[in-house]
């Protein structure tokens, strides 16, 4: 049996940061609405977390089994955890631990279904997230839309089933929101699909980089940002979003960093290495600002 030093190096504990702060924006969301309900919360968070932690596991199981990891060069963003590569765990104990947080994270939605008389909205979302996860690694990817799922799974479709579960009423701000916190989980994607180009390539996973190739690809990721960055101002503008939004903004320098670093670096792993930390950071410190939004906007009501 595997150390729990080993389970949790193979969760990836760090990325686990980008579905705990976007709960939390969902949260406040509904909180500044009059709806807060702490069980609900805390139980929407383990219940994401975990999803989250079996979908970087399962997708660690399904690139070694795939023989993808056994050609690639990891970075400390990219490459897969490398507990499978090293021997530090059997794929057997793997999958069982990908399993494992799948089912928690499955009984938890289970339970909202139950409490929440197996609404329609509910059941799509879950299983919407259950079939990306499980799909992603071996389809998905291959197909150059598992950027998209993740982007949905992370964005819209994570907040406002956050929202709906706090106060089952619809309302477009959760899924305007959702979209900036989805385009930023996919330009951290995007950007750590570079060093793995080649073997990804090799093994027939054609994500958005494979197919357009390093060169072209390197050029586009200041587009996504810009994306983000123009959806918050639309809905700052069109008073979708609380005011205090905008100050998300801030984080456009970090983001111009990671771009510019992979425009000159994009065959070099080793120098695109602070460009996916901060592309990393960026999304994480957005996703804050746009939970203190929330949190102001509710102090303030």
């Amino acid at each position: 049996m595997s150390s729990p030093k080993i389970w949790i190096s193979e969760i990836r504990a760090p990325f686990l940061l980008l579905p705990l702060i976007f709960v939390l924006i969902g949260v406040t969301m509904a909180g500044r609405d009059g709806f807060f309900n702490p069980v609900y919360a805390l139980l929407t968070l383990i219940g994401v977390v975990c999803l989250h932690a079996a979908a970087n596991i399962l997708n660690d199981y399904f690139d070694y089994r795939s023989g993808i990891d056994l050609h690639t060069t990891r970075t400390p963003f990219s490459g897969g955890s490398g507990i499978l590569t090293s021997n530090k765990m059997t794929p057997r104990n793997v999958l069982f631990e990908g399993i494992l947080f799948l089912v928690i994270g499955l009984s938890i939605g289970g339970y909202f279904l139950y409490a929440l008389e197996f609404n329609p909205v509910l059941i799509f979302i879950i299983a919407f997230a259950v079939l990306g996860i499980i799909l992603y690694s071996p389809t998905l990817s291959r197909f150059g839309i598992g950027e998209c799922v993740v982007a949905l799974m992370f964005g819209p479709l994570l907040l406002f089933g956050v929202y709906f579960v706090q106060t089952m009423s619809v309302s477009v701000e959760p899924i305007l929101i959702g979209a900036v916190t989805g385009i930023l989980t996919l330009s951290v994607l995007y950007i750590n699909e570079f060093p793995d180009h080649d073997s990804d390539k090799k093994m027939g996973r054609l994500h958005l980089v494979a197919r357009m190739g390093k060169k072209s690809a390197s050029k586009k990721l200041k587009y996504i940002f810009a994306f983000a960055y123009v959806l918050t101002i639309a809905g700052v503008v069109l008073q979708i979003m609380p005011i205090f939004s905008i100050v998300g903004l801030v984080t456009i320098p970090l983001a111009r960093k990671s771009y510019k670093i992979l425009e000159g670096n994009y065959d070099e792993n080793v120098k695109l290495i602070p460009g996916m930390a901060s592309t990393i950071f960026t999304a994480i410190l957005t996703g804050l600002i746009l939970s203190l939004a929330n949190i102001m906007a509710w102090i303030l009501v």
